[in-house]
């Protein structure tokens, strides 16, 4: 997967991606939603 123009990586204002974690991406809404909690 691929994500761009989002804002992640080494910047100030940013979100965590978690690795590993499944997710599904809907790229005609911009979104990206976690399928199971980042922690347990």
């Amino acid at each position: 997967m691929t994500i761009q123009r989002r804002q992640f990586g080494h910047i100030e204002r940013k979100f965590t991606i978690p690795v590993g974690l499944e997710g599904e991406m809907d790229a005609d809404a911009g979104t990206l939603q976690l399928l199971r909690p980042a922690v347990l």
